[in-house]
């Protein structure tokens, strides 16, 4: 049987950096076909190339047989090759259809023929069964309801592969649900999937056959039926992960919160805040949970102190410090993993040793009368290499370059070396691999068992069910249910999180 797509011998490299190593890769009509690894692995490099994006150095590419060039995504396009991104890539200002016909526009006449491209899309719609509403505008949907336009999109594009880039990350479990009824609709209809994600349970769940990545190369190939969890898990990370304990009892740390927000209430986004409170206290892990665009993006901009004008109050140890909080510099009893850390966490352009002392550059462990103490920054950079296993090791390295995983682990360990009292982590596992969302997960679990209060938001309940000792549905801009996560499951979480509402 000849594959739909062969990838034969595909490497790139970025600098000194191998991304992808003389990879080959099969997909066969009507299979659903994952590919998994930490990060850093190669995953999504290979797909850029597949899809047009990025040139390889060297290797081809096959469909059904025939060698093709594909060096920008139009080639992609025109060889039934889809694709839906991490990032949802839509026009806010532009309508469903307008979206999904863009750059592929039916004409009559000369002008945009609405009613051809509507009939289409409604045709796409009902023989895949998908639910959704094409009237309603773009930034009142949720993620999921973005991600079905995209596919439609792919589809009206008469896509025959589609490649899923971490399509689960930001969804509920009903929206996940929802989505794997799609694929296993467009897999009987003939089309192939690529999917890639971090989460195992669900790569098992969907996949035909699983392919492992490790450090640019394909380490091998499985069939998913014949492949356990625990299997799984030791290839691709090399041995068995640690359970994140949560043994303690909270009572002990009840007393007076380290860090509370009162009745905040804020218009400056797409959102509305409304008397919105929360309390951490010292050693507990509070999970603040919703679906993207319910107000968290809103919230975090306040506490960051990127925006000023918000009515309500911020304190800290029960003092207000509402006016002091200053943009992009928290004051140091804080710590802050931004929701964005290429924008927000790092600048890109800088080496890990430089973005190690982002905002601590004028500490008198770095700097003496003006002047930076190279050497003591160097150290401290190494310090931090060593304990979070930063790769590549040189302090040097641009962080930029580094994987996702990777700049995560600089954050953290520049937020964490000052010993907060409260740390505000905001989304702080997106697209990172279940490896490093481990080791990150134990790193809070032991700042918070030293005492310190973490405020975590979270739109992932597996996550957040294994890591807080609360956790709060942040819904429309207001908390709507508390849950204590040992007394509940994720399907009810997932419930409230969608506007669910007690009888």
């Amino acid at each position: 049987m000849i594959p739909i797509i062969e990838l034969q011998n595909i490497s790139r490299r970025y600098g000194n950096i191998q991304a992808v190593r003389k990879a080959d890769f099969t997909l066969f009509k009507s299979e659903i076909h994952s590919i998994v690894g930490g990060n850093g692995a190669g995953k999504s490099t290979l797909m850029k190339i597949l899809y047009g994006i990025v040139a390889p150095d060297s290797g081809r590419i096959l469909f059904e047989g025939r060698e093709v060039d594909i060096s920008h995504p139009k080639d992609a396009i025109k060889n039934n090759i889809g694709m839906v991104p991490q990032e949802i890539l839509l026009v806010e200002t532009r309508s469903i259809v307008q979206n999904i016909i863009l750059g592929s526009e039916p004409c009559k006449q000369g002008m945009i023929d609405n009613e051809k491209a509507v009939s289409y899309i409604r045709q796409i719609v009902s023989e895949h069964d998908i639910n959704i509403d094409l009237t309603i505008p773009l930034n009142r949907m949720t993620v999921g309801e973005k991600q079905k336009v995209l596919i439609i999109r792919a589809l009206y594009n008469r896509s025959r592969i589609l490649i899923l880039d971490e399509p689960t990350a930001s969804l509920t479990p009903k929206e996940v649900e929802d989505l794997f009824r799609i694929l296993r609709s467009l897999k009987n209809n003939g089309t192939s999937i690529i999917f890639i994600s971090h989460k195992i349970p669900e790569v098992l769940a969907i996949s035909d056959r699983i392919t492992i990545m490790s450090n640019g190369s394909i380490e091998g190939t499985v069939n998913s039926d014949k492949c356990s969890y625990d299997e799984l898990m030791e290839l691709i990370c090399g041995t068995k992960l640690e359970e994140i304990r949560k043994d303690r009892t909270l009572e002990k740390i009840r007393e007076k919160p380290v860090f509370e927000i009162r009745n905040i209430e804020s218009r400056h986004g797409l959102i509305p805040l409304s008397e919105l409170s929360i309390k951490v206290f010292s050693g507990e892990i509070l999970g603040l949970i919703g679906v993207d665009g319910n107000g968290q993006k809103e919230l975090e901009e306040i506490i960051s102190g990127q925006v000023k004008k918000f009515g309500g109050q911020i304190f800290l140890k029960g003092e207000s410090i509402t006016d002091n909080l200053k943009a992009g510099s928290l004051i140091n009893e804080i710590g802050y993993i931004p929701s964005e850390r290429e924008k927000n966490g790092l600048i890109s352009g800088f080496s890990i040793e430089e973005n190690v002392i982002l905002g601590k550059n004028n500490s008198p462990a770095f700097c003496n009368r003006g002047l930076l103490n190279l050497a003591s920054i160097t150290e401290f950079a190494e310090s931090v290499i060593m304990k979070y296993d930063i790769k590549p090791s040189d302090p040097k390295f641009n962080a930029g370059l580094l994987s996702g995983g990777n700049q995560q682990k600089i954050v953290l360990g520049r937020e964490q070396s000052e010993s907060p009292e409260i740390l505000i982590a905001c989304n702080p596992t997106r697209g990172i691999d279940i490896s490093t969302t481990n080791f990150l997960f134990r790193e809070l679990r032991g700042l918070s068992e030293r005492g310190a209060g973490i405020l975590l938001m979270l739109n992932d309940i597996e996550d957040a069910v294994k890591i807080c000792d609360r956790i709060s549905v942040l819904y429309n801009g207001r908390i709507i249910k508390e849950f204590i996560p040992e007394k509940t499951d994720i399907l009810e979480i997932g419930y409230y999180m969608t506007g669910g509402i007690d009888e």
